[in-house]
């Protein structure tokens, strides 16, 4: 037999590590199911809290039946394990046969939700039952090994299973799910248990006898002196309360939170952890304490005004974490280290904000359970207490969520659960059995009310510093006097505002977080989503003019849904918003989006994505996704593979999928994890620029090549509109911003070591927190758009477009970088030929900036008397003009500037290396690929006299030129010539070597 109880505490420890991993991992699981991270968190506390009552009120009732507890101890934990080991495949299985089967075969959303919820409850249920069990087990089996000391063995017995928990939703989050995804994680946790098992049945075979019952002569004498007949209904009636306290103060602490901290899944793990670290604290200070106290009910009732003041004070010091978190964020380095000590000081403020209150929670249960267990109720005290507050825990969290805090707000949300701890205060001063205790009762409840009442009106939350997302750049906090605050509202799943700026550019804000905004003022500047929002919307109508029936995904500010309603041919567009609180929100974007609400083609549908595509049944022509950044919990199953799969579902076979990405707080893996979970599933796709060169929209065909834009949609007065308003008025200003198709862009991104991103090993979620600290972004990809590759004419030729669309008449727009180069290669061209810029360029600095007005002064020198310059300026020169003018001007527009230097005087000053160079440029903007390739590696063998920009230029549109036409070996072999054994990183050149080696 084992005499020392450490043994005891490691494994319960260990215990507590494997639960509070599946409490994370069902999370992670059920919100991809549910479609939302908050619902998930709501549900899996609920059943996983509800299931532990069932298990400890089990234990109540019969374990002072089972002469040995820890072999019964052994087979809850491995019945636990082995459901652990089947739960992926089983969970995969019925929820693949619920979209595919059951939610079709129902008539109604209300069907729907209570399929879900229900197939939810029962894929965590009965191991929620069992996890109940296992504290009651151990601590029965621990006290009839070791009875001396009754309360201080349960307090270190609830600390070895509440830090095991901190460490365990730690460890789930931050290492397991990274390395061995939510199959290899919950995997891990069914072996942990099942090793426990093992280890406990050993060690229950090594007891001589089995310990039945504590023997009467080494039971501690009870410290209270009279045992009044309703202690025990009301210690139970305690426990409940206090169980309703602390999880209403859970949810309201990791919603207020999540608008300091950021609403993502690290964050929502290090809230859980800092709560967990209150509990397992107070189970361990009150330790040494327990079994001393003179007055135990008294003691009960100080922790519960302590809790009840210490939840109050939060409010306060909730106000002052937005300016700690503005300091944090600019001032720690944006290094790995950074980003490490990043999230030690986000732990450090939840658990400023979270340990006092839950310091109190972790000494209430042992507390209880003490006095009960020394007062001659046995081993049932144990589990009726677990199971009465567990109880409570189920109450708090249904009722926060449903019902105070859409009614009261979170600040009335948490002063509900204040309160309430402090009134259970009052009761156990009221009913005590000695006078002193009870003479404090009105004392007790004089000083609740009063601190009820200071918090009520004079405590307000700071609804600007909520809504400005202090958690991401360390911006300046909102105020009334830079922002009017037009809505704020505390929803079901996420706090939402919107925020108007003086100029107008309003936005929608969840979780402190811009999703969207436009400018409500029609005749005010264009906001920088405007151009995303409106494209995402007009891009598949420019390939599909005839399209009848759209599912947009994410109301937003309802500018999507508006341009699509432009469309006359639109028959149904269904607009899927979980959360209400944004349609309410979003209204007030009605001066630009009234069709939303107006149109009778409009139908807005409160619920998740994957849910109404297979509740309604639909084949769509377009189906648009304009989710969030997918570092927002839950929001990276939206860029998964399985998502895209279910989507193809519901597009017909010519159909249109429209997804943004989003280029900021991103990196180069991050796209390309989601480009390879979209080539899996969709048959082409082309990739466009918008909003300020700072987001991605993708236009994917299910079947089939995508094809040409079509200008039908053109005629669309409403359309027209819209898209005049940012600089689009013509295909060419559509054309401008592409930057590639899936047979131009695909092996580039399959040259990333990242996989596809999926629902179930979730590189996404797992990466994109540590991008949005270290505010980096996959604007690398930009290069591919610049003026500095010849790329667009291979990217057409490559796409199979015999006809180069003229892009030189493309409106500049501050939202795309690419209009400018275009606008700026015109007016180059026009001085050359005119010795004038345009008039309506001349004095944009970002179109004639310094650098195109000495190269178009040097030309004009040239071309008057070429002996000016000496052949070294000329060719650099020259090399400038062509690297500027080639990507945009088509070889009819070139073809007069290549001309004017084919005057007599020209040609005979200039070198045979010179000529070889403008005969290269003319070819190259004739699009003579095959001859590109060969006068390339000529140039390169021979001229040494080229600029090191200029033999970079001439190498890369070789390289393109070869991979064009299908000569892959000479795009290697001009790479060599152009680079040599350089290593190059840049992205242009990761492109040709995908390209060069498929």
């Amino acid at each position: 037999m084992i005499k020392k109880p450490t043994a005891y505490y490691l494994i319960f420890a260990l215990s507590g590590f494997s639960g509070l991993i599946y409490e994370s991992i069902w999370t992670h699981y059920l919100k991809l199911f549910l479609g939302h991270a908050a619902y998930a968190q709501t549900l899996v506390l609920a059943i996983f809290m509800g299931g532990m009552a069932v298990g400890a009120y089990c234990c109540s009732r019969y374990s002072s039946r089972w002469k040995n507890l820890l072999y019964v101890y052994a087979l809850v934990e491995g019945i636990v394990g082995l459901c652990a080991l089947i739960y992926h495949p089983l969970f995969d299985a019925v929820t693949n046969y619920a979209f595919a089967t059951i939610i079709p075969a129902l008539n109604s959303p209300t069907a729907v939700h209570l399929c879900k919820w229900g197939l939810s409850t029962l894929s965590i249920l009965p191991q929620s039952v069992l996890l109940g069990m296992t504290f009651p087990l151990m601590s029965g089996a621990f006290l009839r090994l070791f009875p001396k000391r009754s309360g201080s063995s349960l307090a270190i017995l609830y600390f070895a299973n509440s830090i095991g928990a901190v460490f365990g939703v730690l460890a789930s989050g931050f290492i397991f799910i990274d390395l061995v995804g939510f199959p290899g994680t919950i995997g891990l946790a069914g072996f942990i248990n099942i090793a426990l098992a093992i280890t406990v049945w050993l060690m229950s075979r090594r007891l001589s006898k089995p310990v039945t019952a504590f023997p009467a002569q080494e039971r501690e004498p009870a410290v209270v002196a009279v045992t009044p007949p309703y202690l025990y209904p009301l210690l139970l009636l305690i426990s409940l309360g206090t169980g309703v306290a602390s999880f209403i103060y859970e949810i309201s602490w990791i919603r207020m939170l999540a608008l300091v901290l950021g609403s993502s899944t690290h964050a929502f793990e290090l809230m859980l952890s800092a709560f967990l670290l209150g509990l397992a604290g107070g189970g361990l200070w009150i330790k040494r304490r327990i079994d001393s106290l003179d007055k135990p009910l008294r003691f009960l009732a100080f922790i519960q005004i302590s809790m009840g003041m210490a939840a109050l004070a939060t409010l306060p010091m909730y106000n002052w974490t937005f300016s700690v978190m503005q300091w944090l964020v600019r001032t720690i380095p944006k290094t790995d280290q950074g980003y490490l000590l990043f999230n030690l000081c986000s732990y450090g403020i939840a658990a400023a904000i979270m340990l006092p209150a839950t310091f109190c929670a972790g000494m209430t249960l042992p507390l209880i359970t003490n006095i009960l267990f020394r007062e001659g109720y046995g081993e049932k005290s144990i589990g009726a207490v677990y199971a009465t507050n567990t109880v409570g825990a189920i109450i708090g969290i249904f009722s926060a969520v449903h019902v105070v805090m859409p009614a009261l707000g979170l600040k009335g949300l948490l002063i509900s659960g204040a309160t309430l701890d402090m009134a259970l205060a009052v009761i156990i001063a009221l009913f005590a059995a000695d006078l002193a205790t009870r003479r404090l009762t009105l004392p007790f409840a004089g000083s609740c009310a009063a601190a009820v009442l200071l918090a009520i009106f004079l405590i307000h939350l700071d609804q600007y510093k909520m809504a400005s997302g202090v958690y991401r750049a360390g911006v300046r906090l909102m105020t009334p006097e830079n922002i009017s605050l037009l809505f704020h509202k505390d929803g079901k799943t996420a706090t939402i505002s919107v925020a108007m700026a003086k100029s107008g550019i309003t936005n929608i804000i969840t979780n402190g977080k811009s999703d969207s905004a436009i400018n409500i003022n029609k005749l005010g500047p264009c906001a920088m989503d405007e151009a995303t929002t409106i494209l995402s919307g007009a891009l598949p109508l420019l390939y599909n003019p005839d399209a009848r029936h759209v599912a947009i995904i994410g109301l937003g500010t309802g500018l999507t849904t508006q341009t699509i309603l432009t469309s006359p041919h639109i028959e149904r567009a269904d607009t899927i918003e979980i959360e209400p609180a944004v349609i309410a929100g979003a209204q007030h974007f009605r001066s630009r989006t009234d069709l939303v609400y107006s149109d009778r083609r409009s139908n807005i549908i409160i619920d998740d994505a994957k849910s109404v595509f297979s509740s309604n049944g639909r084949i769509y022509d377009i189906i648009i996704s304009e989710p969030s950044n997918p570092w927002v919990s839950g929001v990276a199953s939206l860029f998964s593979d399985e998502f895209y799969r279910h989507v193809r579902r519901h597009l017909q076979d010519e159909g249109l999928f429209v997804q943004w990405i989003q280029l900021y707080e991103s990196d180069m893996h991050v796209v390309a994890s989601v480009f390879k979970a979209l080539s899996k599933n969709f048959a082409d796709y082309t990739v466009y620029l918008t909003g300020g060169n700072a987001d991605l929209m993708v236009v994917a065909k299910k079947s089939g090549s995508l094809g040409a834009l079509n200008p039908a949609a053109f005629q669309y007065p409403a359309l027209n509109s819209l898209l005049a308003r940012i600089n689009v008025h013509g295909l060419q200003d559509v054309r401008i911003r592409a930057l590639g198709s899936k047979t131009f862009l695909d092996p580039l991104f399959q040259s990333y070591p990242i996989t596809a991103n999926s629902d179930y090993f979730p590189v996404l979620d797992q990466r994109v927190g540590k991008t949005k600290f270290m505010d980096t972004g996959a604007f690398s990809i930009l290069r591919l758009a610049g003026g500095q590759i010849p790329y667009m004419p291979f990217m057409q030729l490559i796409n199979n477009e015999r006809t180069s669309p003229a892009l030189s008449a493309a409106a500049v727009g501050e939202d795309c970088g690419m209009t400018l180069l275009a606008r700026r290669s015109v007016s180059l061209r026009q001085y050359i030929l005119t010795g004038k810029f345009p008039e309506d360029a001349a004095a944009d600095e970002r179109i004639v900036s310094g650098e195109i007005r000495s190269t178009a002064f040097a030309l004009s020198t040239m071309l008057v008397d070429i002996n000016a310059v000496p052949e070294k300026v000329r060719r650099e020169i020259v090399g400038t003009a062509a690297i500027t003018m080639l990507p945009y001007l088509t070889a009819a527009e070139l073809k007069p500037v290549w001309d004017a230097f084919e005057k007599p005087s020209c040609q005979a000053a200039m070198s045979p290396g010179e000529k070889r160079q403008l005969e290269f440029f003319r070819t190259l903007s004739m699009k003579n690929f095959e001859l590109v390739a060969a006068r390339a590696q000529e140039l390169l063998a021979e001229d040494g006299q080229l600029s090191p920009g200029t033999r970079q230029y001439i190498a890369t549109a070789g390289m393109l030129a070869a991979i064009a036409t299908g000569n892959r070996a000479a795009a290697r072999a001009l790479y060599q010539q152009g680079f040599g054994s350089r290593e190059q990183t840049d992205i242009v050149f990761r492109l040709l070597n995908a390209q060069a080696t498929l």
